[in-house]
């Protein structure tokens, strides 16, 4: 079920719906976090910020991940993801909503049919990929309509 947010199309107004930013808003930055295996997850991982607040400067290295479902990002900014190996049971190994500066520099992945990654929301700009081998990105990576095209390089 789409969210509040999902279902206005003008940004004017979706500008409105986002909350001022305050003391009382959490800020979560600088997270590191490397050399981890981790077999039988749920959900490899999940961050999900704030869109008044996004995540900021959180890097995951060296990680070997067996999950059900991939990793999920929202409202993050500066995320870098490098040596990742991601094995899913079902859905994209690495979905990113509204996440701008996002680095991906060595990704190994086995997943179901859907495809890769999956970029959505219209805040997503900035995606990298380095050294992932996509055998034909084109079908491997879906990306929402409401992304800019020009959101996402690969190298």
């Amino acid at each position: 079920m789409p969210t509040a947010e999902e279902k206005v199309s003008d940004k004017a107004e979706l500008a409105t719906m986002t909350p001022p930013v305050t003391e009382e808003t959490p800020s979560f930055k600088n997270i590191f976090v490397k050399n981890v295996t981790c077999n039988g997850a749920g959900r490899a991982v999940f961050m999900q910020g704030l869109p008044e607040m996004n995540l900021k400067g959180i890097q995951l290295t060296h990680m070997k991940i067996s999950s059900t479902k991939g990793i999920e990002v929202v409202d993050a900014d500066g995320i870098l993801f490098s040596n990742m190996s991601i094995i899913t049971q079902e859905g994209y190994a690495l979905q990113l909503k509204n996440s701008k500066n996002v680095t991906v520099n060595g990704l190994e992945y086995q997943v179901p049919k859907e495809g890769v990654i999956k970029l959505e929301g219209h805040l997503s700009k900035n995606i990298y990929f380095t050294k992932s081998s996509f055998k034909d990105a084109a079908k491997q990576i879906s990306i929402s309509n409401e992304v800019d095209k020009r959101a996402l390089r690969i190298e």
